[in-house]
Order: structure tokens, then sequence, then C-alpha cells
């Protein structure tokens, strides 16, 4: 009887209307407990929900890629062994205004991820990191201790600092500071400032695969200023 009474019910709705039939779901929604309206809505709705939130989900992807697409590297510097008690995106907010640049899409970057020390593992991570910065050309500047500085010298890694890099006028006014490819920057003030580094000497070298050697040379200024 109760199988013949179900066939029945089903029997009725198939011949419904589709208004009749919201109607339908509406009162048998209205008659549950919020858990009961929960199953029901995710047992009947199941494939449009997840249709909906694909749909959801691309646009946000799009959204994203378009706008990481309207975004420009305009300076990237790693600073190796950083002080890590200090803010690096302090310095990279205070170095983009000292370029009087305002474009949200312009991007500054200082890197004090690279911790090389420690165990021989991460210190290997560490290296991996920088070589593949390196070859892709996206890191600008390197600032390290004489140990990393070295290795990566001879590596032929770096610019020049009087024949690639500096203007012959601020050659002249930071030619005490020059040290082939690298030059010496922890009594320069700004540097002292920014407390990033704890160690001395520290060496700035400007890497030769980098693509903003304009702002480069912009950083060293920013670093010297009074």
């Amino acid at each position: 009887m109760a199988e013949q009474q179900e066939h029945q019910k089903k029997r009725y709705e198939s011949d419904m209307t589709r208004k009749d039939k919201r109607e339908l779901e509406k009162e048998k929604l209205h008659s549950m407990g919020w858990k009961g309206k929960l199953e029901y809505i995710w047992a009947y709705y199941k494939p449009q929900m997840a249709a909906i939130l694909g749909v959801i989900l691309l646009i946000c992807f799009i959204v994203e890629w378009v706008d990481n697409m309207k975004k420009d590297d305009i300076f990237y510097a790693a600073v190796i062994n950083a002080n890590m008690e200090e803010d690096p995106d302090l310095a990279a907010a205070d170095f983009k205004a000292y370029l009087g640049d305002e474009d949200e899409y312009h991007i500054v970057t200082i890197d004090t991820s690279l911790q090389m020390y420690g165990d021989a593992q991460t210190e290997y991570a560490m290296q991996a990191k920088t070589l593949a910065l390196i070859a892709a050309g996206s890191l600008d500047v390197m600032i390290c201790n004489e140990e990393n500085y070295e290795h990566y010298s001879e590596q032929e890694s770096f610019f020049d600092m009087k024949t690639e890099v500096l203007s012959e006028e601020l050659y002249e006014e930071l030619k005490d500071y020059v040290q082939g490819d690298a030059i010496l920057i922890q009594d320069a003030p700004k540097w002292k400032e920014l407390g990033l580094t704890a160690y001395e000497p520290v060496y700035l070298c400007a890497v030769a695969s980098g693509k903003n050697l304009e702002n480069t040379v912009a950083f060293i200024e920013y670093l010297f200023q009074e």
C-alpha cells in the first residue's frame, strides 16, 4: 500500500508544472528543521551548487591572474642572513616613496628570507633559491657578508661598480666605499637606520642579470643620503 502511494506521489509530481513543483518544494522545506533543510538542499541541488562554486572560483582565478599580470617588479634586493627582527616591507615602502613611485602595480621587494646558516639542508635550499633568482634575472641587488660576497663574486655574478654601475660623479662621491664589484654599506646612514643586518662588513652588489640597474643606482643613493 505504501509503495503504491509513493508511486502515485511521484506520478503526481511528474505531471506538475515547474511553478507547482517550486511551491511543493517550498512546502517541504517549510515543514523541515534547519538540519533537514540543509540535507535536502545538498541532496537535490548538489550539482548546481558545485557548478556555481566552480564558476565563482574560476572568476576569482581570472581576476587574480589579470591583477598579477599588471604587476611590474621594479626592484628586488635580497639581504642574506638578515636581522629578522626588522620588517623589510617598511624598507621597501620607504625606498618606493624615495623613488616617488605611486603606482600600486610597481613592486619593490626587500627579501630577508635567505638565511644561509644552520643545518646543511637549509643552507643548500637557500643557495638554490638564490641561484634561481639570479638565473631568472629577478634579483637586482644582493646584500651579504664577506663570505657570501666572495662566493658569488668568484662566479662573476656582479657588475663592476666603477665601470658598470656608478656614474663618474657618484663614484667620486662614494669611491672610499667601493671595492671592485661591491660597495660597503655598513656605514651608510640609511642602512644603519633600517637595521637589516647585524654583521660587518656589509657588501652591496649589483647582480649582472638584474633588469633594473637604474633603480639599483637609486637604491645606493638612497642608502647614502644624509
